[in-house]
């Protein structure tokens, strides 16, 4: 691992690098808990955002997480359960730097939370000589320079608010929240209807001058990213709708976009399934190699298929061979018990010739010692093979093999088994023969 420099207060790089137009990648951290949290500060964001308004977290919780990410490089972000003075000045005596602060409206609103981040005369901030912040009064001439270290991030959550609206200085970036409501009353979760998308534009393209930014943050499903920006998608869509979808976005708006259906069956070591993930990109060759980067970031063989929907077809058919090959997996160590062998070492045997596959090495051995703890749910290879069974009748195709193995999943869930991890085919194909693969000793 490479050596990482600690992020600190003073100087506020995450403060600097905002204000210069830097683009920073962060996450979302929600679960108060600081072993999360040092693990999180692991991975290198340029930022954790730690959750006071939708979270469990209260000062109490959050400076253990504090704590937790001393050794870390990504700049905590604290959002506080509402913009209130003493609320902020307790974050500030806790230790933190940066504030999310939710709901700002109004220029007053900008203005008060600013206020409450600074000492007089610039704002409101009590004084404590020795507190977390100022790292119990060790740090030199803290209490004239704190004021320039300090960053305000503002979030405005409806329609009248805007950057260019609030004007108001010591705040550095506004965001907008994909459940904003330009409208009263409001209609939750409706991100797609014309209002909020035009929201979004104008607020993006709003900004009150140099050293501000205002960025819209998307998190509805149906979330639309702004114009010129380049969006990775991995929500499981059909091929054909993940093309037809992307065209129509591109018409619209005419963004680069990159979709990364992840390879089922593949997890982090750890995970019960060994390996590392594949991801499977299509889009746009600029876009690919704008956030190719990005990617690498989350697992070793990157691929750019093709054009719109070869990334999604490639996923499917990624499917159609992992499930097929559980059940002649499946089917094979089947034949191998009941005929009277040993499975174990009939598996061992096969992993040294042209039979060896992943399937065999991992799935196999869950099979014969009866792990069927979820690492893939049935439940979801089914969705994959019911887009793989559509796709093809669309197209004209048959894929008599791929409804096979559907139907032996709809089995086992109809024996309760959607949640099993898909594995477990076996035991479909166990009810037929009445025998029940094991081990010998």
């Amino acid at each position: 691992m490479k050596p990482t420099i600690p992020y600190t207060g003073i100087p506020n790089t995450f403060r600097r690098d905002l204000r210069a137009g830097k683009p920073l990648i962060g996450c979302w951290s929600s679960l108060a808990n600081p072993i999360t949290t040092e693990v999180l500060g692991l991975a290198e964001f340029d930022w954790l955002l730690l959750d006071g308004e939708h979270a469990p977290n209260d000062v109490g919780t959050l400076i253990p997480q504090l704590m937790a990410l001393k050794d870390s490089p990504s700049a905590p972000v604290v959002r506080p359960p509402w913009n209130d003075a003493v609320i902020i000045k307790r974050l500030l005596d806790a230790g933190f730097y940066n504030f999310l602060i939710p709901f700002v409206e109004t220029e007053a609103e900008a203005l008060a939370a600013v206020k409450a981040t600074r000492y007089p005369p610039a704002g409101i901030r009590g004084v404590s000589v020795a507190q977390r912040h100022n790292r119990y009064g060790t740090v030199p001439d803290y209490l004239a320079t704190v004021n320039d270290h300090t960053c305000v991030l503002v979030q405005i959550e409806s329609g009248p608010g805007s950057p260019r609206s609030m004007p108001s200085p010591g705040w550095t970036v506004s965001t907008a929240s994909s459940s904003a409501r330009p409208t009263w009353p409001p209609r939750w979760g409706t991100w797609a209807r014309p209002g909020i998308p035009r929201c979004s534009r104008r607020f993006a393209t709003s900004s009150p001058g140099p050293g501000h930014r205002a960025s819209p943050a998307a998190s509805w499903p149906r979330s639309r990213p702004t114009r010129g920006a380049t969006w990775s998608g991995g929500r499981p869509s059909s091929p054909s709708a993940a093309t037809s979808g992307d065209q129509g976005l591109r018409a619209e708006d005419q963004r680069a976009g990159l979709r990364l259906p992840r390879r089922a069956g593949v997890r982090r070591r750890g995970r019960g399934q060994g390996g590392e993930p594949h991801h499977h990109g299509r889009g746009p060759a600029e876009a690919f190699a704008t956030v190719q980067p990005l990617f690498a970031l989350m697992g070793k063989n990157i691929t750019l298929v093709g054009g719109n929907g070869d990334g999604q077809t490639c996923k499917v058919a990624n499917q159609i061979i992992v499930a097929l090959t559980i059940e002649a997996v499946g089917e094979a160590l089947l034949f191998a018990s009941k005929m009277g062998a040993d499975p174990a070492k009939v598996r061992q045997a096969l992993m040294g010739g042209f039979a060896s596959s992943r399937i065999l090495e991992v799935h196999g051995e869950r099979m014969i010692k009866r792990t069927f703890d979820p690492g893939f749910r049935i439940e979801l290879h089914q969705k994959d093979l019911n887009l793989a069974l559509s796709s093809a009748k669309a197209i004209g195709v048959s894929l008599p093999n791929t409804a096979t193995a559907q139907e032996l999943f709809n089995a086992c869930a109809a024996h309760g088994g959607k949640a099993w991890d898909h594995s477990a085919m076996v035991r479909a194909l166990e009810m037929l023969a009445n025998h029940e693969i094991a081990g010998m000793t």
